[in-house]
């Protein structure tokens, strides 16, 4: 790769790790894709995208954030009372999620009844995935991604083919993080932790959890709402196309952002996930950010720039001869797309460095504003229209994108000015040591 998180060896080998593994997974949804685009509807695919927008926003507020935190603490006790915790989070909201939502299920199209069981595994998923980062069991999330998407993939064909609609597409969406959990959760019978996250462990203890849970208070309280809000910012496309135009538009929506966002998006978060965590070792070491960060953004530009510039220029005729003429829509959409997703890719993976240096502060307001421009965009296109096309769907879509391009260039820059701040208060703590 063009860029390396660290100068060490083991750092560059978890980075090709967990990067082989996030291509081959997403390898495994490209490779299906055409058969997959012709199995199912674009109605299909607006209620699975539906589905999947609003399991990636609740579990955030089912862990509370607190699921970030587990690479950071010092003690690896710590850490298991932190993991401990999220995954009680999530059993208890699949348990609740499920009794409510089956007292209301008449009410409800009966592929929500399979809504709390998601948000619950997708919680936990995320519980076990900053866990292996933080044990540097990387080469588990490697394969967990690879199964995650194997069983998704699977799942998905056979049930295409056997007729079930969008059963199928949330049946696959929900074995793969099973799948996902049950590689990552072997990390344990390889590691020194594995005692110290057994029964007879006195870390069990309802005192120690509560004490973990009050030590890293920021979560919820910063952490959590700038997670929400950027997700929420990320996924309201989605909500917004629902709410003002047809399930044919949200289902092309759909499509697009499953082939192209997606998969940008999960490399992000990976390489960020990694990043975090060496981030937090640099600072326990009280080295510097900045340099660090901007090779880092050189090297996400250099490696990204080619495969969204093609996309930019030919994805509408690149949809149509893959996935059939049904999805020329989505191959329009996915040329502007391509624009938003670059500057994203880029700054991704580093977004979580206000939490690691004491300015998480920031991330609400950040993550606020991204979320209240994208609307504002949304609507502004919707009715207005853009520089490039009138009022509609079309408009809305280009109007969030062009929009969106400035709103992450801001995010660079408050991201290098927070780290000049924090190297610069380091310089000061070590001369006067």
């Amino acid at each position: 790769m063009a860029f390396s998180f660290s100068a060490s060896n083991s750092a560059l080998k978890q980075v090709r790790s967990l990067t082989l593994g996030t291509s081959v997974a997403q390898l495994l949804v490209l490779v299906s894709s055409p058969f997959i685009s012709r199995l199912y509807t674009p109605e299909e695919f607006a209620i699975y995208g539906l589905f999947a927008s609003v399991v990636l926003v609740g579990s955030i507020l089912i862990t509370g954030g607190y699921d970030a935190a587990i690479p950071l603490p010092k003690k690896e006790g710590v850490a298991a009372s932190l993991l401990r915790s999220v995954l009680i989070m999530a059993l208890g909201w699949a348990v609740l999620g499920t009794i409510i939502i089956a007292s209301v299920g008449n009410e409800l199209n009966q592929v929500w009844l399979w809504l709390p069981l998601a948000l619950g595994l997708h919680a936990a998923m995320q519980g076990w995935t900053q866990w292996t980062l933080r044990t540097e069991q990387i080469h588990r999330q490697a394969w967990s991604k690879v199964a995650m998407s194997g069983a998704l993939v699977g799942t998905q064909l056979l049930a295409g083919r056997g007729g079930f609609g969008s059963f199928g597409l949330i049946g696959g969406y929900i074995l793969g993080r099973v799948m996902s959990i049950s590689i990552q959760k072997t990390s344990l019978l390889d590691h020194e932790s594995g005692n110290t996250f057994s029964l007879q462990s006195m870390n069990l203890s309802i005192q120690s959890q509560w004490s973990a849970l009050k030590e890293y208070i920021q979560q919820p309280l910063f952490v959590m709402p700038s997670s929400l809000l950027s997700m929420g910012a990320k996924e309201i496309p989605i909500f917004l196309i629902a709410a003002w135009f047809s399930q044919e538009l949200l289902g092309q929506y759909s499509f697009a952002y499953r082939i192209l966002a997606a998969p940008a998006t999960l490399l992000a978060m990976s390489l960020g996930a990694i990043f975090t965590q060496r981030a937090a070792k640099r600072v326990q070491q009280q080295l510097s950010l900045g340099p660090w960060i901007r090779r880092l953004w050189l090297g996400l530009a250099a490696s990204a720039l080619i495969p969204f510039t093609i996309i930019g220029l030919f994805g509408q005729p690149l949809f149509v001869w893959t996935f059939g003429e049904p999805w020329a829509m989505a191959g329009e959409l996915s040329q502007w797309l391509a624009l938003m997703l670059f500057l994203q890719f880029v700054t991704l993976p580093t977004s979580r460095i206000l939490m690691v240096i004491g300015a998480a502060k920031w991330q609400p307001l950040a993550s606020g504003l991204d979320m209240f421009v994208r609307v504002l965009a949304l609507w502004f296109g919707y009715t207005q229209g853009s520089l490039f096309a009138g009022a509609g769907f079309i408009g809305a879509i280009q109007t969030m994108v062009m929009t969106q391009a400035v709103v992450q260039i801001g995010m660079l820059f408050l991201i290098w000015v927070q780290t000049r701040i924090y190297d610069n208060r380091v310089k000061q703590e070590v001369v006067s040591t």
